[in-house]
């Protein structure tokens, strides 16, 4: 459960971070003219902040069949500073059910995780345990978005679908599929994305196991680009009491499934 968990925050953040630094200034026709465009508006975003909910729905998601919804919102914030370091910070609260059986149990979560360009730390809080986290920063969800574009292309095949709306917005809509020799290492079929075409800005991400029902929804609105962010909001202190585990050493795995960073590190 908590792997899962850690999985689908790395890639909220990371698709969150690639696409609504960009901005669209027509329709593209091709993923390739998409991807050409967003590399360009990049240079010109400095910061992103905007509301974010996260709703998860895995059935059957644990050993016997254990089923588990949850529902977290929040903040992501993201700053290119002076030197061109990519910095990151997400903060989620909400609550999980988990279900076994006729048994049930509900707990309050709450996450904080900041990448400072070298590292990812993950703050995390559930029953009332913190638990803190560092990772190394891996080169696809580091927040720069040529590497992300190069390292997502090696395990993803990526493609445009039809326009449709979000919030009766126009928008563009990509989907990410997992490359065949991935896909078993990988807890989803497939990821769609929908970007509002007049900014670039994400409006919904939606990643799906099986059959059309997703298993974990995003929401994002309110952003604001542009605008000043406190560079001290991208300084992880852990709090007293509480000891870090180092886990640069660990090798990430493949498809965001190890630990690894960015979209962030062994995130929950």
């Amino acid at each position: 459960m908590a792997s899962g968990c850690r999985v689908s925050h790395r890639l909220i953040v990371a698709f969150a971070v690639l696409f609504s630094v960009s901005g669209f200034a027509v329709a593209a026709e091709t993923f390739e003219d998409v991807e050409k465009d967003i590399l360009a508006k990049h240079e010109k975003i400095k910061t992103f902040a905007a509301k974010m909910k996260m709703s998860m729905d895995m059935a059957g998601a644990g050993a016997g069949g254990m089923n588990a919804k949850m529902e977290q919102r929040g903040t992501i914030e993201y700053m290119r500073d002076e030197k061109g370091k990519n910095l990151s910070r997400t903060e989620l609260k909400g609550s999980m059910v988990m279900k076994f059986g006729d048994q049930e149990m509900k707990q309050d979560t709450e996450t904080l995780t900041i990448t400072d360009a070298e590292h990812t730390y993950t703050l995390s809080n559930m029953m009332g345990k913190k638990m803190a986290m560092k990772n190394k920063v891996d080169p696809k969800t580091s927040y720069n978005v040529n590497s992300m574009f190069t390292e997502f292309k090696k395990e993803f095949d990526m493609k445009l679908l039809d326009p449709a709306k979000v919030d009766g917005k126009a928008c563009h809509v990509i989907e990410a599929k997992p490359k065949n020799k991935y896909q078993g290492q990988m807890p989803f079929s497939n990821m769609v994305i929908s970007i509002e075409q007049e900014r670039g800005v994400p409006l919904k991400w939606e990643m799906f196991s099986k059959g059309d029902k997703p298993m974990i929804t995003v929401d994002i609105g309110d952003y604001k680009l542009n605008e000043k962010i406190d560079p001290a909001r991208f300084k992880f202190t852990a709090p007293e009491g509480v000891q870090v585990m180092d886990m640069t050493k660990m090798k990430p795995g493949a498809g965001f499934g190890g630990p690894g960073p960015g979209f962030g590190g062994s995130t929950p």
